[in-house]
């Protein structure tokens, strides 16, 4: 039932703010879990746009949706909990009137970035490690490093800020200090397909690089063209690029001249688990996506993230994941990563070992990321949460205001990151 009114009041409600046009693994997991936290007995909500993709959707049409527009704040009077990305956490009162100061808020970092990309120096912050980070706010953005850190510590307090794993946790950690390791990792879903137990085809690679070509997703992809370009065989490397964005123009098939390189756009997700499963034997990515391919027990590789080039050839498969890790920063990455490129197509295509290989990403899937145990974590850290609308006002009135940066040393970080990508 889709509903923009009569809403009633239930300390068993349960709302997730995340409105979207367009397709990406957020907006996955929100709905997802929306429609499993209503098997627990809960009343959920999604607050999105009339054309989002969720809401027109047809695998998430028991959803109870509220409707949300663009310049203008979205009303209701509900009591429980309210759930959105910690990216929110000094604006979602810009995008909603609260009219019952006894909802609680609950923050979710699902996303190392969150943070860094709605600061007002981000779009430049998001280059650099958390160290330098942390030293460079503290001396040429105190505005913006005080009115976040006072926020997170209060918030933090009522248990309000959960991490989706340990990088996220500690990329936020090492610059603000003060938090607390509160773990809710990501789910995806079981799928009623498995991938193929043998390779695709004797004579060919098939590799799929899965995500949305987005800046920081899209130069690793391309990491893994160049590994896969220098490697010797005389198979035929199929290598299908599945997911589209603003990035795609980057990444230029002459370039790889052994790789027979197949742009496949976005799929929905039946589409996807059926392609992954009949033509893949390899998949590369990051994030939910990962568990995508985990799900269909299909051999499934980790890859880091990142907004600068870089060369790598080391990897690591996603049972080897720790701390729900389904993505890190390079450096963090290298520190888990064993097996070169050639050694992970020699143990699928050599050692004949897809089966076994897909079975342990399955495995691990299951033991972490499964619907019923996200579910049930999820439910456990709402009931610590202590955090009202009422408290959320008074901690951010005392916080203050974000402010424009313009000072000196800002101004010089901005343009040597200009002058870096041109």
């Amino acid at each position: 039932m889709n509903t923009d009114k009569n809403i009633n009041k239930t300390t068993e409600n349960i709302i997730f703010f995340y409105p979207s046009k367009i397709v990406g693994g957020a907006e996955l997991l929100f709905a997802r879990l929306a429609n499993y936290l209503q098997e627990y007995g809960k009343t959920v909500y999604y607050i999105d746009y009339k054309d989002g993709y969720i809401r027109n959707n047809e695998q998430f049409q028991n959803i109870n949706f509220i409707n949300f527009e663009d310049d203008k704040k979205t009303e209701f009077d509900l009591e429980g909990t309210l759930i959105t990305p910690i990216s929110n956490i000094h604006r979602i009162d810009d995008y909603i009137d609260f009219k019952n100061g006894n909802l609680k808020l609950f923050f979710w970092t699902i996303h190392t970035f969150n943070l860094i990309h709605t600061m007002p120096e981000g779009y430049i912050l998001q280059h650099f490690g958390a160290l330098f980070n942390k030293i460079f706010m503290r001396r040429f953005c105190k505005n913006t490093f005080r009115f976040f850190s006072n926020i997170l510590k209060e918030c933090d307090k009522k248990n309000a800020l959960w991490h989706m794993n340990k990088t996220t946790f500690s990329y936020n950690k090492t610059i603000f200090s003060e938090l607390r390791e509160n773990y809710l990792p990501i789910l995806s879903e079981p799928k009623n397909i498995e991938a193929t137990a043998e390779p695709i085809f004797d004579d060919e690679i098939n590799i799929a690089i899965l995500g949305r070509l987005c800046e920081e997703k899209t130069l690793p992809l391309l990491n893994v063209l160049r590994q896969l370009n220098k490697f010797k065989t005389s198979k035929k490397i199929n290598a299908y690029i599945i997911g589209d964005g603003i990035c795609k123009k980057k990444i230029k098939p002459e370039k790889f001249k052994k790789l027979n390189i197949i742009f496949k756009g976005t799929l929905q997700q039946k589409e996807l688990g059926e392609f992954l499963a009949k033509n893949v034997d390899i998949l590369f990515s990051m994030g939910t996506s990962l568990l995508e391919g985990a799900a269909l027990k299909l051999p499934v590789v980790s890859i880091p993230y990142s907004y600068k080039n870089f060369n790598l050839n080391k990897f690591y498969f996603l049972y080897d994941s720790k701390h729900f890790n389904l993505g890190t920063t390079i450096l963090e990455y290298k520190k888990n990563a064993k097996f070169k490129l050639s050694k992970i197509i020699e143990l699928i295509y050599e050692k004949n070992k897809k089966a076994e290989i897909g079975q342990k990403c399955f495995e691990y899937f299951m033991k972490n990321h499964s619907p019923k145990g996200v579910c049930k974590k999820m439910l456990e850290a709402l009931d610590k949460n202590s955090l009202r609308v009422l408290d959320y006002q008074k901690i951010k009135n005392k916080a203050g205001s974000l402010k424009y940066n313009n000072t000196l040393g800002f101004r010089m970080l901005k343009k040597f990151v200009e002058r870096k990508r041109v």
